[in-house]
């Protein structure tokens, strides 16, 4: 990529890809960029929306971890996955509760049981379902 020095007539005379192009303009102006996206975050969904794809780097922290939370947000899936599971089965209860469902339900929150026990997965449970499964 050419450096950003350079005047963007002078520019004009080398050989540069489009997408490059748009990295330098960015880069640019990354600055009116960012105070435009804060003023409008809507805008990396709609006129900005190749900035997140082609110079995302150009972005603010704070506003790339906005963005992330936002794509998640959209991705989320309403209402829970409920396991019941066997503490001595785990690996097993989970596996054949888990690989026949659709996508959709694996975005899910996930709502953990174990059968016997009396207890509300308020957290607590699931935690130490997922601790139990990494090991």
């Amino acid at each position: 990529m050419p450096k950003l020095d350079k005047k963007f007539s002078e520019l004009r005379n080398q050989k540069m890809s489009l997408d490059d192009l748009f990295a330098l303009i960015c880069e640019r102006n990354k600055k009116v960029i960012n105070i435009m996206i804060k003023k409008n975050f809507s805008l990396l969904n709609e006129s900005m929306s190749m900035i997140t794809k082609k110079a995302p780097k150009i972005l603010e922290f704070e506003i790339r971890r906005s963005y992330f939370r936002a794509e998640l947000q959209k991705m989320k899936q309403p209402g829970a996955l409920r396991l019941r599971i066997r503490r001595n089965r785990m690996m097993e209860n989970s596996f054949n509760q888990m690989h026949t469902r659709p996508i959709n339900d694996l975005k899910r929150k996930v709502h953990i049981e174990f059968i016997g026990e009396e207890g509300i997965d308020a957290g607590g449970l699931m935690r130490e379902w997922y601790l139990e499964l990494s090991r």
